[in-house]
Order: C-alpha cells, then structure tokens, then sequence
C-alpha cells in the first residue's frame, strides 16, 4: 500500500516535460504592412464617409434656416408693401380732412353772415309789421270821407 501511494501515475513519465507549445506563424513585413495599409485604408473611408454625412446634414440645416429666412422676408416685404399702402392712404385721408376743414371754416362764416342777414331781416320785418299795424290802426280815424 504504501507503495502505491508513493508510484507515479502511469500515463505520464515522470521526468517528462511538457508538450510543446505550437509556434504562431511569423508575419513577413510585407504582409504587416499591407495589413495596416488596409486598416488605415476602412478608418479613412470610415472617416470620410462621416464627414460627407456631417456635411449633408449641416447643408439640409442650412437648407431650412434659409427657407425660413426667405419665407421671413417675404413676409416682412408684404408688410412693408402694405404699410407704404397705408401710409399712402393716410396721406390722402389726411388731406381730404384738411381740405375738409378749409370747406368747413367757409360754410361756419357763410352761416354767421347768414344769420347776421336773418336777424337784420327778422329786424326789418318786424319793424314793417309794426309800422302795417300802427298804419291799418290809423287810417280809420285819419282817412277822409268820400263825396
């Protein structure tokens, strides 16, 4: 028993060493190179192509923020259009009332003339209808009798 404890394993020699380790190939410089010519080559592509597509996207933001701008001034030209208009039509409305006003002043001092003429000849009249009454009052007793 106790020799059994102190054997080696069967399947294995007991002064052998390990198997060895298999060897990766070695790498010639050339095809190293290529390889890291054909990374460079996908990271540039990589690189270009998010670049074209940075572009594209700031273009079609672009694209937007002067569609707005055009749309902007468009707007802001009908509005300056509309407010010459206005402007315009003030003008003309403000004359209209001057002019308005000029023909107004006139007519008030044709109006006062008139009523001056109304009251002299409400005067008059009311002179001559005192003077009918006192000459039909009279004439009664003043007029001489027919033959």
């Amino acid at each position: 028993m106790t020799d059994f404890i102190h054997e080696h394993p069967k399947d294995k020699p007991a002064n052998s060493a390990p198997p060895p380790a298999q060897e990766e190939p070695t790498l010639d410089e050339k095809t190293g190179q290529k390889r890291v010519y054909g990374y460079i080559f996908i990271l540039f592509i990589v690189a270009f192509s998010l670049l074209l597509w940075s572009y594209m996207m700031n273009q079609r933001g672009t694209d937007q923020v002067l569609s707005e701008l055009r749309g902007n001034a468009d707007a802001l030209q009908t509005t300056l259009t509309r407010n010459v208009e206005l402007e315009q039509q003030v003008d003309e409305l403000q004359a209209a009332l001057r002019s308005l006003e000029a023909e107004l002043k006139e007519l008030q001092a044709r109006a006062k003339t008139l009523e001056s003429e109304n009251a002299a000849l409400t005067e008059e009249r009311d002179a001559l209808q005192t003077a009918l009454d006192e000459a039909q009052a009279a004439p009664e007793t003043d007029e001489e009798p027919a033959a």
